[in-house]
């Protein structure tokens, strides 16, 4: 799914996430509409006679939006539907939207509590926090896709490292700078650096960055190393790499990756 899709999805749920409190709200008896607002709230009662069943529907696609998007928030959009679990006394501030559908009501005293008050406080809250990921979805997908090739990278030095210990230098060596080049390919990218040649290498990514205060000297100099290194690996004529250096490009890349 592409980020325009994903952005046009949180902007169904936000949408319809607004339709099923309205009609919540009207459908529990809540009065002193306007004119136009009521007769809003009742064409809208037509379209969503049952809000629970509704909100039901749009609650999973709503949570896999948050999960993805936003999961430091994940916990928090939950707890509004399940309310708080660990919490050793049940009581209006200890529960959640799904109290309200199981329509509980407690009493204390001489009054009555129900709890749909859960439910257009919890809804507004989690459609607050839609509206916060749609905000903040560029961000949170950059970082999630860093994240997942920060991964996959580690991964593949892992492979690296593993080739390197069965004395396979050459292979070790050309797996890992191959790590570093596609690290430094996606860097440039990520810094709108484009370029004529059709196959840049290592060089050219290094000296590009370096060139827009990405890389610093020292570091320029490392990746210089690593790609020569790199070099002796992939062409045979030339001298083979020694385990040391195969050493130090695996942790040079793991390095760079870690900071750049």
């Amino acid at each position: 799914m592409t980020d325009s899709k994903i952005k046009d999805e949180l902007e169904i749920l936000i949408t319809q996430g607004t339709r099923i409190l309205h009609s919540g709200i009207y459908q529990n008896g809540s009065t002193n509409f306007d004119g136009e607002t009521e007769k809003y709230l009742k064409k809208l009662v037509k379209e969503l006679e049952n809000y629970k069943k509704e909100f039901h529907i749009w609650y999973p696609k709503a949570l896999r939006c948050v999960r993805v998007i936003m999961p430091e928030r994940l916990e928090e959009f939950e707890a509004f539907y399940t309310g708080e679990k660990k919490s050793k006394k049940f009581d209006y501030l200890s529960a959640g939207i799904t109290h309200n559908f199981q329509g509980i009501i407690t009493t204390g005293g001489s009054t009555e509590q129900d709890y749909f008050g859960k439910f257009t406080s919890g809804l507004q809250e989690q459609i607050y926090i839609l509206e916060s990921a749609k905000e903040n979805m560029d961000d949170a997908l950059f970082n999630y896709e860093t994240e997942i090739h920060f991964n996959i990278f580690k991964s593949e030095l892992d492979v690296a490292r593993e080739l390197k210990k069965h004395k396979q230098l050459r292979a070790a060596g050309a797996v890992a700078g191959v790590v570093l080049e596609e690290h430094l390919k996606k860097s440039c990218s990520n810094n709108d650096i484009k370029f004529r040649k059709k196959n840049p290498t290592i060089s050219d990514y290094n000296d590009a960055l370096k060139k827009i205060r990405i890389v610093d000297l020292v570091t320029w100099r490392l990746i210089g190393r690593c790609g020569d290194i790199r070099n002796y690996c992939v062409h045979s004529k030339e001298r083979d790499p020694t385990p040391d250096e195969i050493d130090d490009v695996i942790r040079a890349a793991e390095k760079i990756i870690a900071e750049i």
